[in-house]
């Protein structure tokens, strides 16, 4: 009796002492899986070593700055594409402060990205808003320009107000304004 009550408790100890094993393997195959999606460099990540996308256009980063009715702004924006604008996604939010409702926001996905050098412009629907001009379902065109290299602030304009069925975000020429605080990223894969 007391042999296969031993007999027993040795099995059990065996039975998870497995179980842990093949965790602890299925573990490092998921963890390895995913390593390996970053290295070899997957559309959310761009190749190893790549801040801004790798083989992607993208528009990355946020910025401050006052709008042209002088209200505090903050952009923040992350679009990417392939080198000529396909499979364009991301999201865009804005936080307005408004003397008479205090900071409203609205936020929404890109559907469209145009990179030309250093200056993009990305555009996508309105998902969400506290905005009354805003409404959910609005186009909204994020613009910058990426001015690292001359060591000047970046610029960012914003639009809404397309027409309905408008495809394309062409870079609308406009004099962009010099953010406050912040940094927005371009990179133009082509």
């Amino acid at each position: 009796m007391e042999g296969r009550m031993e007999l027993r408790i040795a099995l059990r100890v065996v039975a998870a002492g497995l179980v842990a094993l093949v965790a602890a393997a299925v573990a490092v195959v998921a963890i390895g899986a995913a390593g390996a999606g970053i290295a070899s460099g997957d559309r959310q990540h761009g190749p190893p070593g790549d801040e801004y996308g790798g083989r992607n256009d993208s528009l990355l980063g946020s910025g401050s700055r006052l709008s042209l009715a002088g209200q505090p702004t903050r952009t923040n924006v992350n679009a990417r594409s392939g080198p000529s604008g396909e499979d364009a996604h991301g999201t865009f939010q804005v936080f307005v402060e408004t003397a008479d409702l205090g900071t409203v926001s609205f936020r929404g996905r890109i559907h469209c990205l145009t990179v030309e050098g250093k200056r993009a412009a990305a555009r996508g629907t309105v998902e969400k808003s506290t905005a009354p001009p805003i409404a959910v379902g609005t186009d909204y065109q994020v613009q910058v320009t990426d001015n690292k290299a001359s060591g000047t602030p970046d610029t960012n304009i914003n639009f809404y107000g397309f027409e309905p069925g408008d495809v394309g975000c062409p870079i609308i020429p406009f004099d962009e304004v010099p953010i406050t605080s912040g940094n927005f990223k371009v990179h133009d894969a082509g």
